[in-house]
């Protein structure tokens, strides 16, 4: 629930920049396609987190890969964030 309120604020905070003319279309795209994509790979390992292992083999190893993508996922927003800094 934390982090569910944290990124609406993320969220909330991306849209009023953008709103202001701070945030270029690209940016905000970028940043909002970030923040879905970690939601929806956070939900997907919880649910996966939740199975059970007994009965479906590929359990643990569904849940590793997704943890995986998750960091594959923070990892590139924050080659872009250090990009977008770098660059001006």
């Amino acid at each position: 629930m934390i982090e569910v309120v944290i990124g609406c604020g993320e969220l909330a905070t991306a849209i009023v920049v953008f709103s202001q003319g701070e945030l270029a279309d690209d940016e905000f795209w970028a940043q909002f396609s970030y923040r879905m994509a970690d939601w929806s790979l956070r939900g997907l390992y919880r649910l996966l987190d939740g199975v059970d292992n007994s009965r479906i083999k590929a359990a643990n190893a569904l849940t590793t890969s997704c943890a995986v993508a998750i960091l594959a996922s923070d990892l590139c927003e924050m080659g872009y964030g250090l990009t977008d800094a770098a660059m001006g």
